[in-house]
């Protein structure tokens, strides 16, 4: 029969596997969507112009499969580093940093399948790669910040809840860490390690949104009418309603999996 430990161990093996498939279906999901319906429709909408509202309707389109894409992803990496050791969650890392490259990389392939286009000198070619590095270089910083806070932000945790477990084991009382993560006990707090990093993450994407609107409007110029002015604060709002529906994708993801850790955790130790 197997021991506690072992069993406890077997349990947060079929969880990590569990969630590690999940991340690399749908890392593959977005890639292929990503590279071969999303762009080639926004590509198609912004050079045919037969359809006025195409172009926005794909754009409100890209947006909610954005904030899928970053905070489904970003989630289950964060609930890794909180539930796994250093030598597990850096799996997660990889899966997402690498779908991100093959993300982009699918993108320029697609274009040659989708519009039988491919570049025709040096100089366009120089521009595609170049286009693919920033796009993905940008989005890894993004992440590599996520992961960067949350590792700060949950080691501590960890390093608190060791404490404190090897304090109740000398009194013989039972400890067990996930009582102070899970339940949530308020929508948003910083008093929750977890909920903390979602939301340092969402402010994060947040601001890369925001820094990129910037460069954009200062390179445009300023509105020339007060409809125009409008326009681009909404644009703002937009990009601060992102984070804030980030935040709470990622609240659900975290209950999602924490329930699945919870199922194998009875499950094994029952066995």
């Amino acid at each position: 029969m197997a021991t506690g430990a072992s069993q406890s161990n077997i349990a947060q093996s079929k969880l990590r596997i569990r969630l590690e498939i999940s991340l690399i279906a749908l890392g593959l999901l977005i890639a292929l969507a990503f590279a071969f319906v999303l762009s080639p429709l926004i590509t198609f909408a912004n050079n045919d112009g037969t359809i006025n509202y195409l172009p926005d309707i794909l754009e409100a389109v890209q947006w909610i499969f954005n904030a899928l894409t970053f905070f489904v992803c970003y989630a289950l990496t964060v609930f890794a580093i909180y539930r796994f050791s250093a030598s597990r969650y850096w799996t997660f890392i990889f899966i997402f940093s690498s779908a991100t490259v093959v993300k982009y990389l699918m993108n320029v392939i697609s274009a040659f399948f989708v519009f039988g286009t491919v570049p025709s000198n040096q100089e366009e070619l120089k521009q595609q790669i170049w286009i693919v590095v920033f796009n993905t270089v940008v989005e890894l910083l993004q992440y590599a910040l996520v992961v960067i806070f949350s590792t700060v932000i949950l080691s501590r945790f960890k390093r608190l809840s060791e404490i404190a477990e090897k304090s109740a084991n000398k009194m013989g009382i039972d400890y067990d860490s996930r009582n102070k993560v899970f339940p949530f006990k308020a929508l948003v707090t910083t008093k929750n390690p977890i909920q903390y990093s979602a939301l340092i993450a969402a402010i994060i994407v947040s601001a890369f949104m925001i820094t990129n609107r910037l460069v954009y409007d200062f390179s445009v110029g300023l509105p020339v009418d007060l409809i125009d002015g409008l326009w681009i604060a909404a644009g703002y709002l937009s990009d601060i309603l992102f984070g804030i529906i980030g935040y709470l994708i990622m609240i659900l993801v975290f209950n999602r999996c924490d329930t699945l850790d919870i199922k194998y955790r009875v499950k094994f130790s029952n066995k």
